[in-house]
């Protein structure tokens, strides 16, 4: 299994975190994460320890002389927005079924698509600082979340 291989599935719509920023700072803004609920709780953590970099220390940045980028600020979840579109073109093991049945005609258009039958793992097991972060996770809880845990 290579985490190039999942990124490169979820692409850009599928591994955003559709970050909105509330910052009031436009040169240290802050992000806050809303939560996809079609997205597989396994594709969740796995985002999460990959949003997570981005969160330590950038050595760049805190030297002055050196220049680099300052780190970004990201307090968590956001507690009431969500993105309800499911994600379009991902692989089956990507998304959460019962989310999606909420959608009726989505999974047969979902069937259809080639990437629905590509065949990529998504890491569940982490070693190193990865696996510092990963322990870390806690699935979201959004108004209604309990209708499509899995």
């Amino acid at each position: 299994m290579k985490w190039i291989d999942v990124i490169e599935a979820l692409g850009v719509d599928g591994m955003s975190s559709d970050e909105s920023d509330t910052g009031t700072s436009p040169t240290h803004p802050t992000f806050k994460q809303k939560h996809n609920p079609s997205r597989a709780p396994a594709v969740d953590k796995f985002v999460f320890v990959l949003d997570s970099f981005q969160n330590l220390p950038n050595v760049l940045g805190q030297l002055p002389r050196r220049g680099g980028n300052h780190p970004r600020t990201r307090p968590g979840t956001h507690p009431i927005l969500v993105n309800t579109k499911p994600i379009l073109d991902l692989p089956e093991m990507f998304y959460n079924m019962k989310y999606l049945a909420k959608f009726p005609g989505t999974l047969e258009i979902f069937r259809a698509l080639d990437t629905w039958s590509k065949n990529i793992t998504i890491p569940t097991v982490f070693n190193g600082k990865a696996a510092e972060i990963a322990a870390k996770f806690q699935p979201h809880k959004y108004p209604g979340w309990e209708e499509y845990a899995c």
